[in-house]
């Protein structure tokens, strides 16, 4: 138990530092920062979130307890997902948002995500069609090569050439 609070405050203590100063940073920057809003908007938003949570909860309950009827579940979980979904969207309305020099995408950062969907494709459809090829039978064996799962993780290596540069700190 000693060896863990020597291990443990350390990191404890780095992590609320960086806490503090990543907080510092979004305040500085203006996230955060409501608008006034009138009381009525308000009780609004606090009693679609009320609802929605409770009927988000009864409705699993419903649908993961087993000791309900069926039917009553999934209404009330989508009755209470809509209703937080309300509640998050006029919640929203009187937040004020600040936008702090967003990031350009450009040609490349659309090749990241592409070779990313890409080889998740790939590897699921290899996974769909042949999927005994991705087992392997005995540890004495050799394993056998799904071409579509290796192209997939060939096309998964390529952001590390077609990444942008990361921004240099003296630019910031």
């Amino acid at each position: 138990m000693q060896r863990f609070g020597r291990l443990a405050m350390p990191v404890l203590e780095g992590s609320l530092e960086r806490s503090v100063a990543l907080a510092a940073a979004m305040d500085s920057r203006g996230y955060g920062r409501t608008t006034v809003a009138d009381p009525r908007a308000r009780r609004t938003t606090s009693a679609l979130m009320i609802a929605g949570m409770i009927g988000i909860c009864l409705g699993l309950y419903g649908v993961l307890g087993g000791t309900s009827r069926s039917w009553l579940g999934a209404p009330a979980l989508v009755v209470g997902a809509a209703l937080a979904v309300l509640g998050v969207v006029a919640g929203g309305r009187r937040t004020g948002r600040s936008r702090y020099r967003p990031d350009p995408w450009a040609l490349p950062e659309w090749l990241v995500v592409g070779c990313g969907a890409t080889a998740a494709t790939l590897v699921f459809w290899q996974l769909g069609s042949e999927p005994e090829l991705l087992v392997m039978a005995s540890p004495t064996d050799l394993p056998p090569v799904p071409m579509l799962a290796c192209l997939g993780i060939l096309v998964g290596i390529l952001p590390a050439v077609l990444a942008p540069p990361l921004p240099s700190e003296a630019a910031s």
